[in-house]
């Protein structure tokens, strides 16, 4: 399996890392994680997961794992076009 950092400079990984020891650093550690693996996180967002979450065992593990359970979702998702009649009325749905 390829990985995201394969061919970038890869820091030592430690198996603890106090930004993540904590509700809050575990909290900004999965939302970052999530926003990476969906293409929408920021410059800032990535610096900080290239600074503090890659170097972290338990982060990175996490990261391997949300990985690979939505590469095997987008595989199994047929992309079907979606009737004009139901985007219609759930736009009439949500307008009122």
């Amino acid at each position: 399996m390829n990985s995201f950092f394969e061919g970038q400079n890869e820091k030592p990984v430690s198996k603890h890392n106090n930004d993540v020891d904590t509700p809050e650093g575990k909290e900004k550690c999965l939302e970052i994680i999530n926003l990476i693996l969906d293409g929408e996180a920021t410059v800032e967002q990535m610096e900080y997961f290239n600074s503090k979450i890659k170097c972290c065992e338990k982060s990175m593990a996490f990261y391997d794992m949300e990985k690979c359970v939505k590469d095997v979702i987008q595989k199994k998702i047929d992309n079907k076009p979606v009737p004009q009649d139901l985007i219609d009325c759930i736009k009439s749905r949500l307008k009122g």
